[in-house]
């Protein structure tokens, strides 16, 4: 894996998992310009002083992927004055599997949590939800309506952020560089540097429920290069390459495609 300046990742007193998407070579030569396309998780926490570093960078629009039900347990996201939210709800990994983490944990019955992850079966949700994102025709169109989003801000620094920032906003980030030229390999090493910053309890939980056998559920944890992988193979099955589902799976245009590389990419010198 080459060594690459990627984008910075500020401190904040509670947004998770933020960071800069930027920074990244493309295959042409340019790069990928720092300042202009954040990630995170939700901003629902986020202090006053976190307020103001987002007005500071300049974050004008936030592309919020959580579901209503994200929502009512997180909060609605707080942000800057001036900024505005782009609702486009999508499942979770969970959700693709009709395993409601989120209220498992709630009711902290550790039997019925471990029926609900024998051993292996959160690995297997993880993988599996990679590629409900590209295969289900309602999961990709919303992932189409986020990128849409990302384009239509034409360089406006903008934040796409979901519960965690790590499945969801990894994937919707993935093709957003994907799109503009960034090698594969930098994408996957940016989409793992949410271990980083993922803390090491169970999803949307707020405590865990004594006597839980932890290491069923570590997948879930964070992200792995083989989530994303599975991402990409469902991709190539269903349409040959990742150039070819950009265009027909998430419909990106060579338009939009231009459109997104003139708002994010520093091109070669001459």
């Amino acid at each position: 894996m080459r060594s690459v300046a990627l984008g910075p990742a500020p401190s904040f007193d509670a947004v998770p998992n933020f960071r800069d998407a930027g920074g990244l070579p493309t295959v042409d030569g340019g790069r990928v310009r720092t300042g202009v396309l954040y990630r995170s998780g939700h901003l629902a926490g986020a202090s006053p002083a976190d307020l103001e570093r987002l007005s500071g960078i300049g974050v004008r629009v936030i592309v919020d992927l959580r579901r209503d039900g994200d929502i009512a347990v997180e909060g609605e996201n707080r942000v800057p004055d001036g900024a505005r939210i782009v609702r486009i709800p999508i499942g979770d990994v969970d959700s693709t599997l009709g395993v409601d983490v989120r209220s498992l944990f709630a009711a902290g019955d550790v039997d019925a949590i471990h029926r609900a992850f024998p051993p292996g079966a959160a690995h297997a949700m993880m993988m599996r939800g990679a590629r409900v994102g590209v295969e289900d025709e309602l999961f990709r169109m919303r992932y189409a309506s986020a990128l849409r989003a990302v384009v239509e801000a034409d360089g406006v620094p903008t934040l796409v952020n979901c519960s965690a920032g790590k499945d969801r906003t990894g994937w919707t980030v993935a093709l957003v560089l994907l799109a503009v030229g960034v090698d594969r390999e930098d994408v996957v090493a940016e989409y793992l540097r949410s271990n980083d910053a993922a803390r090491p309890e169970p999803p949307r939980a707020a405590a865990v429920p004594v006597g839980l056998d932890r290491s069923r559920l570590e997948p879930l944890f964070g992200v792995r290069a083989e989530y994303i992988e599975n991402a990409f193979a469902a991709a190539e099955e269903g349409w040959g390459s990742m150039d070819a589902f950009l265009e027909q799976g998430a419909g990106l245009r060579d338009t939009d495609r231009q459109r997104l590389r003139d708002a994010l990419v520093d091109p070669a010198a001459p």
